[in-house]
Formats: C-alpha cells, structure tokens, sequence
C-alpha cells in the first residue's frame, strides 16, 4: 500500500501538513518528518491505499515530539 502522513498541533488536524507521498506498493514503510517544534505536541493520521486504490486512514494518533531534535521517522508496518 502507499503511505502518507498527515499531522499537526491541533488536535483535529485543521491546517495540519502531509508528507511527500509515498507510492510504493509495499507492506512496510518509513519516512522522516522534518522541521518540527520541539517540546510541542503533535496528532498525526497515517493514510493509505492499496492496489485496488482503497483507502485506508488510521485513527488519530498523538506523541509529544522531543526536544533535541526536529526530525521524527515514522515506520508504518503492516497497514
């Protein structure tokens, strides 16, 4: 399936950023999402389609990214 991740400060992801897509058909993926905030709180939604272009959008999810960084990678396995 492809990946892509949509993420942001507020909680219901309005005016939230999107990675590059990634279009690889595989099972696995992972990309890094760069200039974040440290010390913020992010949500985050991972998205996905299969061959057949079904959708797939995982729930909302949250972390608080840290703050010696401004980098997160983001591994998605299986979905």
């Amino acid at each position: 399936a492809t990946t892509q991740v949509e993420y942001g400060t507020a909680s219901n992801l309005a005016g939230s950023s999107l990675t590059t897509l990634n279009s690889d058909l595989s099972l696995s993926h992972s990309m890094i999402i760069s200039s974040l905030t440290p010390a913020t709180l992010y949500y985050y939604r991972a998205k996905s389609k299969d061959v057949a272009n079904n959708l797939r959008s995982l729930g909302c999810e949250v972390f608080l990214f840290g703050v010696n960084s401004d980098s997160l990678r983001y591994n998605d396995s299986g979905h």
